[in-house]
């Protein structure tokens, strides 16, 4: 009997340690959420995600106290943020979601920004900024492939299409709008398997469109002479591309 209820009394002893333990924790993290919402990333997305020096930039933030209203300068190569929190605004419930604005900014010229928010005289997020010149043409594989497409306008035109360089084995090219891709484009090299490169064009367009991919490397500067690939998609119709024999790995 007396065994049991020594027994009953440390389990009664150990729940109320655990119950006690877990409310200091709990409220450990209520009073943290504060400074880990200042830490939260505010700046979520930067339009058009990759811009050049042609393109607006609209940045979208998550701010707090309805300071939707943000104040941009720009001081060298850093693209400063100010939201304004001195505006009142109406409780929201727990958890607090956070708020969305945005601010427009350039063209800027090319080159490696930083852009940082300032809130409250506090730098409360960062991130880098890449913008690239104006291009027509895609450079793969380390520079070796030059790679351009031309397509037929509704009036009849013949115009440039621009590129976008994703990495050095892709990239995709757009028509009329920057926002719209038409061609994506991969190289990679199948040494392994038949000592050529290897070409993928994937098409999401009915445009009457001609993509050439030159390779560089053989005849510098480039001539009409030098080795080259052509892909055409004919108007009305959809075409993509698997060409594992395009260019000898010389």
């Amino acid at each position: 009997m007396f065994c049991g209820l020594c027994e009953d009394g440390a389990k009664l002893l150990l729940r109320a340690r655990t119950t006690r333990l877990l409310t200091v924790c709990y409220s450990s993290i209520l009073l943290s959420l504060p400074a880990l919402a200042a830490q939260a990333q505010q700046v979520l997305v930067v339009n058009p995600a990759l811009p050049t020096a042609a393109d607006e930039l609209q940045i979208f933030l998550s701010v707090e106290h309805c300071s939707f209203h943000v104040s941009s300068a720009i001081q060298g190569n850093t693209i400063y943020l100010y939201p304004d929190t001195s505006r009142p605004c109406p409780s929201l419930p727990f958890p607090n979601p956070g708020l969305v604005t945005s601010v427009k900014l350039g063209p800027l010229s090319a080159g490696s920004y930083a852009l940082t928010v300032v809130t409250d005289g506090q730098t409360t997020d960062s991130r880098v900024l890449f913008v690239q010149e104006p291009r027509t043409q895609l450079s793969l594989l380390q520079g070796r492939f030059a790679v351009s497409a031309t397509f037929t306008s509704p009036d009849g035109t013949p115009r440039d299409a621009h590129a976008v360089q994703l990495g050095d084995a892709s990239g995709y090219l757009w028509f009329f709008d920057k926002s719209d891709v038409e061609l994506t484009v991969k190289m990679v090299s199948g040494f392994l398997i038949n000592r050529r490169y290897w070409v993928f064009v994937s098409s999401a367009t009915d445009v009457p469109f001609t993509l050439s991919i030159v390779d560089t490397w053989l005849c510098t500067p480039p001539t009409p002479s030098c080795p080259k690939r052509t892909y055409q998609g004919a108007a009305g119709s959809n075409r993509n591309f698997i060409d594992t024999s395009s260019f000898a790995y010389d």
